[in-house]
């Protein structure tokens, strides 16, 4: 090849790479562009869009229910979804009371002083006015002023509380009484600190037993159990104590306070589920045998092999299942607290057709709330209903098909929280709606999920009458049933009752379902 087609080669290969690099950052820039407009109209999905439908086949009812694909995803993704993020001035406090020890103390005394209080995982609970005018007198340098302890007093004070644990928990009981229940030592008054050293010197605080070895061993391995929720019973625990609430250790609470503990979730685990005399034994098959009718009969059911150890087949056809122990005590409680401290229970509504105006409250008597994501997270319950739609649909495998993938025709409605007081009940009643009301709306539910979050010692039992037997109501258990068959039609034999309450009863329960088999694509 002659040098003249050297350099005419070599010229062109030069241009072909300075255009090259002129064009590259524009592909760049506009596949950025398109990443970003991705991420936006993700993010700005609303939580009631089944996304995973075609516009034509959306039921009507889509203003209750949301997408169950996208809750599952959304309780899967986030441990880090069930803590609230913060607004920005939350964040700009946040960050003060980290770089500033002394804004955690003024802040929770400023809310101590308006009536209400405050723990340090709970701050997206306070209201934005309220952080905006405590950050409005913090900049105009408003807040009181104060000396915190040295540094010598500050490692004295780390150093007594690593050498005993009694020390770690009563300074803990101690910032709750003189200091607002401020962590920080050194965001504290010098004096808080020099009256607790003094005070644990002359062994002027009470001294309880710590945990013995064996106890913090019973925690730290009750922490493992019930596929890794005990870890999240016993944190509940902890937060119950106020000024305690980040004191995980078991090694650094009181030996009363263990035993207390233990004995509950002893109890919980023993505990066997009430049955009533007339409680038909299985007719047909085993537990596997029924799980493999479900998938045609009725909705595919696939639990988690610790579920299954403990799930009890109450009736085959049709199946009804009893999982004692699906959730903790204390996150029912936390459930039942938000749900009243909404102020939105009002009188429990029924679906059914032919019900004439007047009529509901002769049928069904209770209260009841929805819990709407917006709700639940103004009232620190989002974990707990993202928790109720994972554990419907993780633990017990509900709409599950092969590799755990769930079908994108069902749709969950939100869970509603039902408080019966004395005397109230709900009669018998079915859940699926009419196929005529079905068919209109094309939506029918076909999975309903109940979990009793407590106690009930007289009354409140759900009676199944065409099947023969009822449960009595203990807290964290739950039943499993399905009221409509796979074409849509429900099924009667499901036809259920609320027994009227002596003692107040608190349940939450949660639907999934689908459109009508002939509207799906």
């Amino acid at each position: 090849m002659s040098s003249c087609s050297n350099e005419r080669a070599q010229a062109l290969q030069r241009g072909r790479l300075a255009a090259r690099r002129r064009t590259t950052p524009f592909f760049v820039l506009i596949m950025v562009v398109a990443a970003v407009v991705g991420v936006a109209a993700i993010l700005c999905l609303d939580g009631s869009q089944a996304f995973s439908l075609s516009p034509s086949v959306v039921p009507k009812v889509s203003a209750r229910t949301t997408s169950l694909a996208r809750l599952v995803l959304a309780a899967e993704g986030a441990s880090a979804a069930a803590k609230p993020t913060l607004s920005g001035c939350r964040q700009d406090l946040q960050a003060l009371c980290k770089t500033q020890p002394r804004v955690g103390y003024h802040f929770r005394k400023f809310l101590q002083e308006q009536g209400s209080t405050y723990q340090g995982y709970q701050l997206f609970k306070v209201p934005e006015a309220t952080v905006q005018q405590f950050l409005a007198l913090h900049a105009r340098g408003a807040l009181e002023q104060f000396e915190v302890a040295s540094a010598d007093a500050l490692a004295k004070l780390d150093a007594v509380k690593d050498d005993d644990a009694f020390a770690y928990w009563q300074w803990h009981e101690t910032i709750v009484q003189e200091a607002f229940g401020t962590k920080r030592p050194d965001g504290v008054p010098a004096q808080v600190v020099h009256k607790f050293l003094e005070t644990f010197q002359a062994g002027g605080f009470e001294r309880v037993d710590m945990g013995s070895d064996s106890q913090v061993a019973e925690v730290r391995a009750f922490q493992k159990t019930k596929g890794g929720s005990g870890h999240d019973i016993w944190r509940e625990f902890c937060r119950s104590h106020r000024g305690q609430e980040n004191n995980f250790d078991p090694k650094s609470w009181p030996a009363e306070h263990l035993r207390r503990f233990l004995d509950k979730s002893k109890a919980a685990s023993s505990r066997r589920p009430a049955r009533a005399k007339d409680l038909p034994l299985t007719k047909e098959g085993c537990l596997e045998e029924v799980l493999a009718k479900l998938v045609t009969s009725h909705v595919p059911v696939m639990p988690a092999p610790e579920v299954k150890a403990r799930m009890q087949l109450l009736h085959a056809d049709p199946a009804v299942f009893l999982i004692p122990d699906f959730w903790p005590k204390e996150a029912c409680q936390r459930l039942i607290n938000a749900a009243n401290s909404s102020g939105e229970i009002r009188q429990s509504s029924i679906t059914g057709q032919g019900i004439y105006a007047g009529e509901e409250r002769q049928i069904r008597t209770s209260g009841s709330v929805v819990m709407k994501p917006e709700m639940a997270r103004r009232y620190n319950a989002e974990d707990l209903v993202r928790r109720l739609i994972r554990d419907l649909v993780g633990t017990l495998g509900v709409g599950c098909a092969g590799a755990g993938q769930v079908s994108k025709l069902l749709t969950s409605e939100y869970p509603q929280v039902v408080r019966y007081e004395r005397g109230q009940y709900f009669t018998d009643h079915e859940d699926a709606f009419a196929a005529s009301k079905a068919r209109v709306d094309n939506y029918q539910r076909r999975v309903t999920l109940l979990v009793y979050l407590n106690d009930v010692e007289k009354g409140g039992a759900t009676r199944f009458p065409k099947l023969g037997f009822q449960v009595k109501p203990r807290q964290g258990q739950a039943l499993l049933f399905f009221p409509s068959f796979a074409n849509g039609r429900p099924d009667p034999r499901t036809l259920h009752s609320a027994e009227a309450a002596e003692d107040e009863k608190w349940i939450a329960q949660v639907w999934i379902g689908s459109p009508m088999p002939s509207h799906r694509r």
